[in-house]
């Protein structure tokens, strides 16, 4: 099983870093090679790249599908692919320039998310959670995550 490792930054941050690929502590998953093809390289040595928005997107749709599809009400995966939606609007376009193995990927991780009973009700609980500042609601939010996520579909 593969291990999360955490370290902090020379000025204090703390970084999760963890294992991808085939290697041994690797899981080798589709989705793990999507997020490296698409991950963004930081400035700065050494090195550092994060995954894209689509990248984390489509991992943490994976990771929902495994672990809380089954409570979205519960899932911390749909709370965090909730304020993903509604806060990177660059998503929709990285999705619609990337290649056409990714646009599927994109999309199948989509309609995954919207094959969900009890979405809406489940992300409008995310979102009073969080406590949006007016102008939004939970409503609203909720109702930008599925229509962001049908955006894609389309794409």
């Amino acid at each position: 099983m593969a291990r999360r490792c955490f370290r902090c930054s020379p000025t204090g941050e703390t970084l999760d870093l963890s294992f991808a690929g085939d290697h041994l502590g690797g899981t080798g998953a589709t989705v793990d090679a999507l997020g490296i093809a698409t991950a963004v390289e930081l400035p700065g040595d050494p090195p550092v790249r994060h995954l894209s928005p689509i990248g984390f997107f489509v991992m943490k749709a994976a990771a929902f599908n495994d672990r809380g599809r089954s409570s979205p009400h519960d899932s911390k995966d749909l709370a965090d692919l909730a304020v993903l939606l509604v806060g990177c609007p660059r998503l929709l376009s990285e999705a619609a320039d990337a290649d056409e193995d990714v646009q599927r990927a994109v999309r199948d991780a989509a309609g995954l998310v919207l094959g969900v009973p009890e979405l809406a009700p489940a992300l409008r609980g995310h979102f009073r959670d969080r406590q949006p500042i007016l102008p939004d609601t939970a409503d609203s939010l909720a109702g930008e995550v599925v229509g962001v996520l049908e955006r894609i579909l389309a794409c």
